[in-house]
């Protein structure tokens, strides 16, 4: 795995940063979530969530909502990734509620900003079904809500 790793590397390294599309800039963050560096990708994720590449584009392009969510949904597993595997337990349960916090807020987002909901709420479900943890503290932050 890591000579993959490597040759991934390899291979973007060899694309000038100011020549990277969107898409190389999304496979770099995906190859951290590879390598479980969940801590290194939450905060790559937060920043390509807000790459002028994309941010310019929003309001018009639906294609850009569906990065723009992608990443989220990217930015949501790698918070719950990162809280799961941490090493101290209370910052599990914080990083872990953290994750349930977005998925909360995305999904109570009133009308007319229900559009992330819509383009990764059946993701976020099949996430929280899958993950025992996270449904524990999305359910007990849903009912402070």
């Amino acid at each position: 795995a890591e000579k993959f790793f490597a040759e991934a590397r390899a291979t973007l390294a060899k694309i000038p940063p100011a020549f990277r599309s969107f898409q190389v800039l999304q496979e770099d963050v995906l190859e951290l979530e590879d390598q479980k560096l969940y801590g290194t990708a939450v905060t790559r994720w937060a920043a390509l969530m807000k790459n002028p590449q994309l941010t310019k584009r929003l309001a018009t392009e639906e294609d850009a909502k569906k990065q723009y969510y992608d990443c989220f949904y990217h930015f949501i597993y790698c918070w719950y990734e990162y809280g799961k595997n941490h090493k101290l337990p209370a910052k599990q349960v914080e990083y872990i509620r953290k994750a349930a916090d977005y998925i909360v807020r995305l999904e109570s987002a009133p009308p007319p900003n229900q559009e992330g909901w819509r383009l990764i709420g059946p993701r976020l479900q099949a996430l929280l079904q899958a993950e025992p943890r996270l449904r524990e503290q999305y359910e007990l932050l849903r009912k402070k809500t």
